[in-house]
């Protein structure tokens, strides 16, 4: 987004972290909003969890329901996914950034979906076109990572349990 935001490399435990602050703040989005624009938007990656938040916030007023709502009609009850959890913040809305959690089961049918080009057996859960949109590369993270629309793409290298590299697989 280009704003003013932080959330690396302080912890969270500390309320000068933009996402802490922003969890604070009396407003999340009127929040993430008012901060200050320091550099051209999408020409420098800084994970914001703020811009999640107010994707979040987009999608449920466009959807006139809830995040988790529409979350659950349009992919996890088409991939059969059970029960999920989303942190909520003061006002009950869900934490889009970090708050939703999920069996690995659950996570390995949005992979399975994903690697199908959107597709669930002979259901099309995401379109192919916005799969190819929003996993292709937006913005450099650094010399082997890109992020797209939510979406990390690259090299990833695998290591032991030792922690010794083994190897990479691109992403």
């Amino acid at each position: 987004m280009g704003t003013d935001w932080d959330e690396v490399s302080v912890s969270y435990t500390d309320p000068t972290n933009s996402e802490t602050a922003m969890d604070l703040a009396p407003d999340r989005y009127r929040f993430v909003l008012g901060q200050a624009v320091v550099m051209e938007p999408g020409k420098r990656w800084m994970y914001n969890g703020g811009a999640v938040a107010l994707l979040a916030r987009i999608i449920a007023k466009g959807t006139s329901t809830t995040l988790d709502a529409f979350s659950d009609e349009t992919l996890f009850d088409p991939l059969g996914i059970g029960p999920t959890e989303w942190l909520t913040d003061y006002s009950g809305a869900p934490i889009a950034a970090s708050g939703l959690r999920m069996t690995p089961r659950g996570l390995a049918r949005i992979g399975s979906m994903m690697l199908n080009t959107g597709m669930w057996g002979v259901r099309c859960v995401v379109p192919a076109q916005w799969i190819e949109r929003s996993t292709s590369p937006m913005v450099d993270v650094d010399e082997i990572h890109s992020y797209g629309y939510l979406w990390y793409s690259g090299q990833i290298r695998v290591h032991r349990f030792d922690g010794a590299t083994v190897g990479s697989l691109a992403a």
